[in-house]
């Protein structure tokens, strides 16, 4: 996981597959940058799989942002997770993020 970032936003590499430990240090990950004032970009574009563990981070991170008045992004995202994202039934809650992306 990688993370440039400049005094506003952080963006954050999701690389390979990600599973609970990943999903652990992510979220402490974004956590840091959210709590440092930045808003955070999550770049899918090197992810090979995303498991539940993984899923249930990114909607704890998004609640994470909003609470604390920052925006969560997601850019280049497979469709493949798109779809593991509509088969775990939040389809609905990952469109907006996906609108955001440009």
């Amino acid at each position: 996981m990688s993370a440039p970032t400049d005094s506003a936003s952080a963006a954050i590499a999701i690389e390979g597959q990600q599973g609970l430990g990943e999903a652990i240090a992510l979220h402490r990950l974004v956590d840091q940058h959210l709590r440092a004032g930045r808003d955070v970009v999550l770049d899918f574009s090197t992810a090979e799989f995303v498991g539940s563990a993984a899923m249930q981070t990114f909607v704890a991170c998004a609640r994470d942002a909003g609470d604390q008045g920052r925006k969560l992004r997601f850019v280049s995202v497979p469709p493949r997770i798109v779809d593991d994202f509509t088969l775990m039934g939040l389809g609905a809650w990952f469109e907006p993020f996906l609108r955001e992306r440009d």
